[in-house]
């Protein structure tokens, strides 16, 4: 007899390989099995719809919000800027940061709150609702380079090119601090959605991979080339990491294999961030130090799109979490460029328009 829930995990399956395969895919929704799965190369989000440039310098890092509905961005000034994703109006600016700039900003999970990593040697906890700094967390002797949240935004852990203090975990509601003891700098980290591990780019070849809850080291990988910048995929599978010799790579978690290596751009001297994202996540995407914008099929491994972004550097490229057709890039241009589908670009240039001038309808909200 066949198992209970046979035919439905079946068919769960084929759905998944149709959107394994799919080269543009863009639906939200699940396929159909009355006829094969094809997303229109036309609502890939490949058209340049608006540019944000009033961010006064180089641009460094821009992350979106975890719902979707802002998108904040830092760099070599010494303010950090927070759009809402409708108008792409600015709601907060958050000053002061030191001379030196930002070198990334890390949302919480529940968007309350974000944190700015300073080459100032402090790192920054902010309100995003009202703009408001809630603590300066203490100085390090080098610069802070990332931070990894508690899923229930009450902890996070900040890394630090301090090689004494390279890992420290500190929480939101008290001045506890907690000392992973690793004497190496910390370069770039990242943490799996399911808080089993942390990852850790070090100053030379290595990647480090720790328990997040014993902070033990699991294992150590050595690559051929430096890597600049660590991701992990939301099913906390897989690892992609961006190199100085132009190569983004795909590794498995678990195995500790190479699943792809990701070709066309190219590295260089300083850190260029890669990152997963599209529906299903289906895609990975990196800036380049020749200003492009690359775009992979994840499970594929071809490259689907290359996008003329920003000169001389384009040093990151992020997927809104929540809409399949929004791009945010940014570059040593001092540019932020917005990237949709072709027929959603007019509208959003005309609700930037409206938003610019003070002006909104009631029907902007929906």
């Amino acid at each position: 007899m066949l198992p209970e829930n046979r035919l439905a995990v079946l068919l769960d399956h084929v759905k998944q390989s149709q959107i394994n395969t799919c080269l543009y895919h863009t639906a939200a929704s699940s396929p159909s099995l009355y006829c094969d799965h094809l997303c229109d190369r036309r609502n890939f989000p490949s058209e340049f719809a608006l540019e944000l440039s009033d961010l006064g310098g180089e641009v460094w890092s821009v992350r979106f919000s975890h719902d979707g509905t802002r998108l904040a961005a830092c760099g070599s000034r010494e303010h950090v800027k927070i759009w809402d994703t409708q108008t792409f109006t600015v709601t907060h600016v958050l000053p002061n940061h030191g001379g030196d700039g930002v070198g990334d900003i890390a949302w919480s999970p529940d968007d309350s709150m974000i944190m700015t990593c300073s080459f100032d040697k402090y790192a920054r906890l902010w309100d995003t609702t009202t703009g408001t700094l809630i603590k300066t967390l203490r100085k390090f002797t080098e610069p802070v380079s990332g931070c990894v949240w508690a899923a229930d935004s009450r902890s996070f852990v900040l890394g630090s090119l301090d090689k004494v203090h390279g890992l420290c975990t500190f929480n939101v509601y008290d001045d506890e601090i907690i000392e992973w003891n690793k004497k190496h700098r910390v370069q770039d980290l990242c943490g799996s959605p399911d808080e089993r591990l942390l990852v850790v780019v070090d100053d030379l070849q290595n990647i480090h991979v720790y328990d997040a809850n014993t902070r033990e080291l699991e294992y150590d990988l050595e690559l051929k080339a430096r890597p600049t910048s660590v991701s992990i995929s939301q099913d906390s599978r897989h690892l992609l990491v961006n190199k100085q010799d132009g190569e983004a790579q795909l590794i498995d978690l678990t195995t500790r294999n190479s699943v792809h290596k990701f070709l066309g751009h190219t590295g260089g001297e300083f850190l260029i961030r890669s990152a997963f994202g599209g529906a299903n996540e289906s895609f990975v995407m990196s800036g380049s130090e020749d200003g492009n914008i690359l775009i992979w099929h994840k499970n594929i491994g071809a490259a689907v799109e290359r996008l003329p972004g920003h000169q001389p550097r384009c040093n990151a490229v992020v997927w809104n979490p929540t809409d399949p057709c929004m791009l945010a890039s940014c570059g040593d241009d001092g540019r932020i460029k917005i990237w949709t589908s072709k027929a959603r670009s007019v509208e959003l240039r005309a609700r930037h328009l409206r938003g610019s001038n003070g002006w909104r309808s009631t029907g902007d909200d929906s």
